[in-house]
């Protein structure tokens, strides 16, 4: 069996995290959009990466909003030779326990639709949450915008 141990990280020094989302996601996160996400007032940011052997293999990045105590789930990613063994099983039960810890009611996270329109695309995040018991809450039109469309966002959520 794998050990997996879960380490918290300080987002405004989430370069290396932009690094592992270039290899765990089909539209990599830059570091120059991390920054701003840092700077947002009133939020409490988080990341956490998962390692084994010392090696970073996933992560998670959290945003806890205090003020509606939700605890929003920004990206997450683990790198292709680790998947199946756990890592993002064990980065959403840290999730959870945090969630419990800061008192949150709900945790969310939104997934755009052109992740969703294709249940079989290995970057299809909304089948996972799905498996993890996370439930679909709504939809928030055209919040995104790739290859000059504006898609709409999913929500999903637990709790």
């Amino acid at each position: 069996m794998v050990s997996i141990k879960i380490k918290k990280a300080m987002v405004k020094d989430a370069g290396h995290i932009s690094v592992m989302e270039i290899v765990t996601q089909e539209f990599p996160l830059l570091i120059d959009d991390i920054k701003p996400y840092a700077a947002e007032e009133g939020k409490v940011k988080m990341a956490l990466i998962a390692t084994i052997n010392n090696k970073e293999v996933g992560y998670v990045l959290l945003l806890f909003d205090m003020a509606k105590r939700i605890l929003y789930i920004d990206g997450i990613g683990v790198k292709p030779p680790y998947r199946l063994k756990a890592v993002s099983r064990r980065l959403l039960n840290e999730i959870v326990e945090l969630s419990v810890k800061r008192d949150m009611v709900k945790i969310q996270m939104l997934v755009p639709s052109y992740t969703v329109d294709d249940m079989n695309d290995p970057w299809n995040i909304a089948g996972w949450l799905l498996k993890t018991d996370f439930k679909a809450a709504g939809i928030i039109a055209d919040g995104c915008r790739r290859y000059n469309r504006d898609y709409d966002y999913y929500v999903f959520e637990k709790g």
